[in-house]
Order: structure tokens, then C-alpha cells, then sequence
């Protein structure tokens, strides 16, 4: 087993839940500004612009998250015991659970309306 550098493993053990933060802060931030500048009714394709950005960014979120969730798991099933296998654990569980936020941060943009008013 080769051995990961500390910023390495914990950039790979946190990366779900920063998948996570990144796609909260997007979808949160793209619609506040599309009330904000009143681009929120605009649509692309016939779909609403905002409920568009949150389902892509969603879908974009739940791939890379679950590529994390899969690399997790093949390290713990990989190397055996031990800490590579702990840390690959741990990296699929965080994963888990960032994946499980994804889908409820990606509701709201979808079901609600926008701006509420």
C-alpha cells in the first residue's frame, strides 16, 4: 500500500462534503442573485433559469460525489485493514451522507417557487 500525504487524504476523506458546499453555496447564491437582478423568470429551453441551474449543478454534484463514494470503497476493499482502509471508509461514508445533503440542497430549486413574493 502506498502511503497518501496528509493535504491528499484529507482533501479525499472531506471531498464529498465539500462537493456538498460548493453545490450549496451555487444554487443558494445563483438564485438570491436572480431575485436580486430580476433574471429570475427568465427561461432557457422552457424551463425556469433557476430550477435549470439547480438541476444541473445537482446532477453535476451527485456525479462527482458519487465517484468519491466509489473511489472510498475500492481503496477499503483494497487494501485490507488498516488505515487506508479506515480512511477509505470514512471517505465513502462522508460521501454518503454529502450525497444525501445534495439531494435535499437540489429540492427546494426544483419544487418552490423562486423568489417568493
Amino acid at each position: 500500500m502506498s502511503t497518501m500525504r496528509f493535504p491528499r487524504t484529507a482533501l479525499f476523506t472531506a471531498a464529498g462534503l465539500l462537493i456538498w458546499a460548493a453545490d450549496f453555496l451555487f444554487i443558494y447564491i445563483f438564485a438570491a442573485l436572480a431575485c436580486a437582478r430580476g433574471f429570475a423568470d427568465v427561461t432557457v429551453l422552457g424551463a425556469g433559469i433557476v430550477p435549470l441551474a439547480s438541476f444541473v449543478a445537482t446532477v453535476f454534484a451527485l456525479a462527482a460525489t458519487g465517484v468519491i463514494i466509489a473511489a472510498g470503497a475500492r481503496r477499503a476493499g483494497k487494501t485490507g485493514s488498516g488505515s487506508g482502509a479506515f480512511l477509505g471508509a470514512l471517505a465513502a461514508i462522508a460521501a454518503l451522507v454529502a450525497l444525501i445533503a445534495i439531494v435535499f440542497t437540489g429540492l427546494p430549486g426544483l419544487l418552490l417557487g423562486t423568489c417568493g413574493f
